[in-house]
């Protein structure tokens, strides 16, 4: 399997300001708390950001705060990175790493807090091999290409404060043997421990692609056969202690998001669009958005969007206060983006025409 980077940026709590990065490069800027818009402007060069799944941590952008860096991998056949000023969004540079597979793997830039270098993993396109570059962060240019590389697989997540990297092993309870995590420091990929992922015996789970302060989400899905309709179960574990938290039980399918905190599940249920034939086509969002409290397993209250379809979060604040859904109007297939307060659960903010995929906060 393939080396991913999947980047959990590192963000100051007293964000002032948010980014709302289209596809396209287009850029939204907003102030915090207040939820206002600033200014319109498109990305130089980057105007084909590959985005992942929904749910999914993104790859292919990253900050570096105490350095006002902005890293975005862009591209449509083959991506190369390119870097912005992050206050100002002036281009700075592209590093002429290109990379491309079938599977359209992104370079991954991973800014380590304390140091005077960033890396980038890539592919060659030529060889297939997988390569890590480290780079200056005041001159960028290149140090040096690294040829030893640890023994990172599948995901691997950057950790809140920057220090270390979480890969996500064999994230599939395959009743063989139990998902893994192991944990490297970020500046030298040096191998630090790993924990050991608690699943019900034979259970269809997996780790999702989600680790906040300190603490991996976890499902299971407690349908009773594979053709049984999706009843999934959410839980997280302590990376250090290895404690579970309380079950959640969604009684469906659906996508899920955990805060930076780790305090709040949000949970948005989905519903198979089948054929004639009984298949599944499509897989829809409901207009739902579910509430739970991970402490204590508890349900804490249900936000429904009317005639709204596409539901997903973008972003959630640095400080777990506000959450951020893009979706599109039923009828008009207008764009929406929704600000709800993680404290009342309710909308603060409706802004249309803008078809954001992903939010940075500074």
């Amino acid at each position: 399997m393939g080396i991913v980077i999947f980047l959990a940026y590192k963000q100051a709590l007293a964000a002032s300001n948010a980014y709302v990065i289209s596809g396209d490069g287009t850029v939204v800027k907003m102030s915090l708390p207040d939820n206002n818009i600033i200014t319109t402007t498109t990305l130089t060069y980057a105007d084909h950001i590959n985005f992942s799944g929904v749910g999914e941590i993104q790859s292919s952008i990253s900050t570096d705060i105490p350095n006002s860096l902005l890293a975005v991998s862009s591209g449509r056949f083959s991506q190369d990175v390119y870097l912005y000023n992050l206050s100002t969004l002036t281009f700075i540079k592209k590093l002429n790493i290109y990379s491309n597979d079938y599977d359209r793997i992104l370079p991954q830039v991973i800014f380590p807090p304390k140091t005077s270098f960033f890396y980038v993993l890539w592919k060659d396109p030529v060889t297939g091999d997988e390569k890590v570059s480290s780079y200056n962060k005041s001159s960028f240019t290149k140090n040096a290409d690294i040829t030893v590389l640890p023994s990172l697989k599948g995901k691997v997540i950057l950790s809140s404060d920057g220090s270390r990297l979480y890969s996500i092993l064999s994230k599939y309870n395959s009743g063989i043997g139990q998902p893994l995590i192991n944990q490297y420091s970020s500046d030298t990929f040096t191998f630090i421990t790993s924990t050991t992922m608690t699943f019900s015996p034979n259970a269809f789970a997996k780790v999702i692609d989600d680790i906040k302060s300190g603490k991996a989400l976890l499902v299971e899905n407690l349908k009773s056969s594979r053709s049984s309709p999706d009843n999934l179960m959410f839980f997280t574990q302590n990376l250090t202690t290895s404690i579970l938290s309380t079950q959640i039980v969604t009684n469906s399918a659906g996508n899920d998001y955990i805060t930076p905190d780790a305090t709040q599940l949000i949970f948005i249920p989905t519903r198979d669009i089948t054929n004639s034939l009984g298949l599944v086509v499509d897989i829809q969002t409901t207009g739902v958005i579910k509430f739970y409290n991970v402490n204590t397993g508890s349900y804490i209250t249900t936000l429904t969007l009317s005639n709204e379809n596409n539901l997903a979060v973008i972003g959630i604040s640095p400080d777990s206060r506000f959450l951020y859904a893009e979706t599109s109007d039923a009828t008009t297939d207008q764009s929406m983006l929704f600000v709800i307060d993680l404290n009342s659960h309710l909308i603060v903010k409706k802004f249309s025409n803008i078809d954001g995929a992903f939010m940075v906060f500074f």
